[in-house]
């Protein structure tokens, strides 16, 4: 968690109460992201109104996601130039292909409570092909199986 404080500790001049602590705005977005629960769903669980979780989660997605100092590219980035032709004359080295620099793959997470039509509107789009309830999880590698 005490990596995630400084980014998101909103703009205190946009709230009206106390921001809600930090642990508890990635507990219920966590929540929401593995239960696919909608933001009325999960309002009284955490005691906080509907709008609140709804703006809460709004903030660590794009703390996670977009803003340039957000944690994504602190831990996810593009390899330089030099680094990319290195990885690719691995990697045609191993598979006799060229222009790759990584291999990808995915897996279904099961979810484990089924998506409610009733909160989330687009609950089908969690049921698979193999007949369950998941999300795909997607990673990419280089030849010495770094993500």
């Amino acid at each position: 968690m005490n990596l995630l404080t400084p980014f998101l500790r909103p703009n205190l001049a946009t709230f009206v109460r106390p921001p809600v602590p930090v642990r508890k705005q990635v507990k219920f977005v966590l929540y929401r992201l593995a239960h696919g629960v909608s933001c009325a769903r999960i309002h009284n669980l955490y005691g906080c109104g509907k709008s609140t979780i709804c703006k809460y989660t709004m903030i660590v997605y794009r703390t996670l996601g977009s803003s340039e100092d957000g944690l994504f590219f602190q831990f996810i980035y593009t390899p330089s130039s030099d680094r990319l032709q290195s990885i690719s004359k691995k990697i045609r080295d191993i598979t006799r292909l060229s222009n790759i620099v990584g291999a990808i793959d995915g897996t279904h997470i099961p979810l484990s409570v089924r998506p409610s039509k009733r909160y989330t509107p687009m609950s089908h789009d969690f049921y698979n092909k193999k007949h369950f309830h998941s999300i795909v999880l997607q990673a990419v590698c280089d030849p010495n199986r770094m993500f």
